[in-house]
């Protein structure tokens, strides 16, 4: 009885109003129950999360990167991209490393020793001043 009797809020009974046809699904939920937080590399590969210092490849410094933690793991991600996964650790004040990190510092420290100026200058004076340049970096050896 009470589903034909027209409702003063709706205007409608709930016969009419909740038929099949009616109706539309429900909007898709995001299953992704981890905690999330947006951090910015630090010049030291690390960042810090939840109390503990967790290291990434030296490209990203400077980077605001996502990091997605559950009970067990701590994943880093740039946008979509995941970079490194860690179990985590609740003690605070801890540091995780990524051991493969630190390989990476001697090529991109070689592309920082010049400021993008000093790049186009060289560029501009040819291979003789960039030789030039190169044989001042070697240190001289006695003979």
């Amino acid at each position: 009885m009470a589903n034909r009797r027209q409702y003063r809020e709706t205007g409608q009974s709930p016969e009419k109003r909740f038929r099949v046809e009616a109706l539309r699904s429900l909007p898709a939920l995001n299953s992704d129950y981890r905690d999330t937080a947006k951090v910015v590399v630090h010049k030291y590969l690390r960042l810090r999360f939840d109390g503990t210092l967790y290291c990434v490849p030296p490209r990203y410094v400077g980077c605001k990167l996502i990091v997605k933690a559950d009970s067990c793991s701590v994943t880093i991600y740039d946008k979509h991209h995941e970079i490194v996964r860690y179990a985590r650790c609740c003690s605070g004040d801890r540091l995780s490393a990524l051991s493969d990190s630190r390989k990476e510092l001697p090529a991109r420290r070689a592309a920082a020793d010049r400021s993008a100026a000093q790049q186009r200058l060289v560029v501009l004076l040819g291979p003789t001043a960039e030789e030039y340049l190169r044989r001042l970096r070697t240190p001289a050896r006695a003979a």
